[in-house]
Parts: structure tokens; C-alpha cells; sequence
């Protein structure tokens, strides 16, 4: 990341930046984001907040909307500040208390670095939406929303079919997806995981503060082979998961040391790696904050917020450069990096 960085810094202009951002914060709000300016609710997208020109052309978008016949409607929590709004209580689509957003554009921007495993509530970085505090720090909520392609009759709930021949036909895999990877069209289970996750850590992890105040199934003995037994699994804080319970189970850092030590690798590789696991620890407890959390508070404590829970143009430029010079080294911010160090150039 930091050679693409390097590369990509080369052809900038010196009022210009490259920042590792999430998402964009203000993205669908009403300014100026395209040059030239373009119309918003063209032909393909029909949005509200952003113009076709902002789509690529062999977006995923017309495959959603030909199947929907209509627009996604993603709803996503406001946080309730003091004097928090409530949002376009005239659209049929939006929720109360919710940030509206029509189109997966929108959302599709957070989830373009993909990972085989991410542990949400660990890395949780999305906590504003289209120029709004959220509920949530994390985008799963909003990419599920943003690629529900199912009509208004299939969404009803009158079909009434039975919990478990509605989990058996599920597990068929029997509906066309949406689109297709080449390299993933013959998946070995054994080694795969791309199509098994656990919903209930899932819907827990994009909660606010979910990494201090919500526990998450996981296994209680990682070392044995599974074999279906329920009682294989517990609840456990993040900080158990990483690192250990203190009595039984050791921690996946603890774990993760101990193959460093047991693998022969060169100093200057294990210190690095060390220091890695290091702030991963230190994240999962609790003792240095989230990027979600660290947002937050950014937004809440500027002198401009007036705890209505909007990012005004203000806030969003004064954050962007904060970040900038976080990630160039320039100050230090021990409540989101401890002692890590950030290396730029």
C-alpha cells in the first residue's frame, strides 16, 4: 500500500493529497463533486444524490434495477444527537431516523478493497454516511441493502413458507447471482469460506462500539476438529477472542506469537510483525479506539458541530486534513495509534 502510495504521490499536484480513507464522507451530498457538473436523476440511476457520470459502465447497478423495477432503498441508522433531524419524511423509501440513500454507488465506494476475512468490529471505520453521523460503524449494513435485488411482492412477507424449508432452499444455492468472479465459480468448501459466514457476529459487529460492548460466537477449543456439536461454540468479547479469557481459551494473538517464535524468520521482518500484533491487542482491548470511534469524536468536538448530527463542508475538510497529517506522521494521535508509528515515506 505504501509503494502505491509512493507511485500515485509522484503525480499530484502540491495542494493535492492521497488519503486511506473508508469511504467518503460527504459523498451524495449537494456540492459540487464531478467537473464538469452533471444532472442529477438521469436514466440509469434515477438518483437523488448523485449523476449517472458518477457510475462506471459496467456497474452492477443495471443488473439490481432490472430485476428490482425499481431503485434500492438503504436505510441506515442516524445517531441521535441533540438536535438530529428527521430525514426526507416525505420519500416513501426512507425510514424515520434514518439516513436515505438510493443507489449502490453510494455504498460500493467502502467495500472496493475486499479481504478473505475482516473482523468488522476490530476495523469498524464507517460511522458517517452521505454527510450524517450514523448508528453503525461499519458499511455491512448499508452493501447489503445496496444489493437487494428483490421486488416488492418477494419482500412482502405473505408467501408465509416455513422457517425451515425456507433455510433448506436457501442453502441450495439455486437463484442466479447477481454477477460472477471467474476465479470463484469452483470453490473447495474445505478451504473456502466465501460462502459461509456467521449472521448473528455479522448484524452484532456494525453496531456502534460493538468492539467494547457486544460479544460474538467464536469456538471455544480452535485447536480440535469440529464436529457439529453446539456446545463447541461461546459468546466472547473481542478481547477474549484476541486475547484469551485468562483461564481457558488463549487468545489468537497469544497463538499467533508463538508460531512467529516457532517459524525462522529475520529480525527486522519480526519486529514489524510484532509490532503489528501489538496494536491489534491493544485495539481489541479497548485501550486505543476504533477509526469509527476516533471519527466520532473528531465530528462531535469540532467547534463548527452543532450536535444535529450533519458533517457540514466544514467538519469534512478539517477531518480529510487531520487524516492526511496522521497518515504522513505529523501528529500524534495516541487514543487511535498508541505508540504505532505510521511509516509514509
Amino acid at each position: 500500500m505504501n509503494l502505491r502510495k509512493k507511485i500515485v504521490s509522484k503525480h499530484l499536484c502540491p495542494n493535492e493529497s492521497i488519503i486511506s480513507i473508508t469511504n467518503l464522507p460527504r459523498l451524495g451530498c449537494q456540492v459540487q463533486c464531478l467537473v464538469p457538473q452533471h444532472e442529477l436523476f438521469g436514466s440509469k440511476l434515477k438518483s437523488l444524490f448523485l449523476p449517472d457520470e458518477a457510475m462506471s459502465p459496467k456497474a452492477i447497478n443495471d443488473a439490481i434495477y432490472g430485476r428490482r423495477g425499481s431503485k434500492v432503498a438503504i436505510n441506515i441508522p442516524i445517531f441521535h444527537d441533540k438536535k438530529s433531524p428527521n430525514l426526507f419524511p416525505e420519500c416513501e423509501d426512507a425510514l424515520p431516523d434514518h439516513i436515505y440513500m438510493d443507489s449502490l454507488v453510494l455504498v460500493q465506494v467502502a467495500v472496493v478493497f475486499k479481504q478473505p476475512f475482516k473482523p468488522m468490529a476490530l476495523t469498524a471505520a464507517t460511522p458517517i454516511w452521505r454527510g450524517y453521523l450514523s448508528d453503525m460503524d461499519c458499511s455491512w449494513l448499508a452493501l447489503v441493502a445496496s444489493n437487494d435485488e428483490r421486488t416488492v411482492q418477494k419482500k412482502n412477507g405473505f408467501g408465509r413458507v416455513d422457517e425451515l424449508l425456507a433455510r433448506h432452499v436457501s442453502y441450495l444455492f439455486i437463484r442466479d447471482p447477481l454477477f460472477v468472479v471467474e476465479d470463484a465459480l469452483d470453490q473447495d468448501d474445505e478451504s473456502s469460506s466465501d460462502h459461509f459466514e456467521v449472521d448473528e457476529n455479522m448484524i452484532t459487529a456494525y453496531k456502534r462500539d460493538a468492539l467494547n460492548s457486544e460479544k460474538f460466537w467464536f469456538r471455544k477449543n480452535i485447536f480440535a476438529n469440529y464436529d457439529g456439536a453446539e456446545d463447541k461454540f461461546e459468546q466472547m468479547t473481542i478481547n477474549e477472542i484476541v486475547n484469551g479469557d485468562g483461564k481457558e481459551f488463549p487468545g489468537m494473538i497469544v497463538i499467533m506469537f508463538h508460531y512467529l517464535e516457532s517459524i525462522n524468520i529475520d529480525i527486522e521482518t519480526r519486529y514489524h510483525l510484532g509490532n503489528y500484533l501489538e496494536f491489534i491487542c491493544m485495539r481489541a482491548s479497548g485501550k486505543i479506539q476504533t477509526t469509527a470511534t476516533w471519527v466520532r469524536n473528531f465530528v462531535r468536538s469540532h467547534p463548527n458541530y452543532n450536535h444535529d448530527s450533519i458533517v457540514s463542508q466544514e467538519i469534512n475538510y478539517d477531518l480529510i486534513k487531520m487524516l492526511d497529517k496522521i497518515q504522513k506522521g505529523e501528529v500524534k494521535v495516541p487514543e487511535l495509534l498508541g505508540e504505532f508509528k505510521i511509516q509514509f515515506n
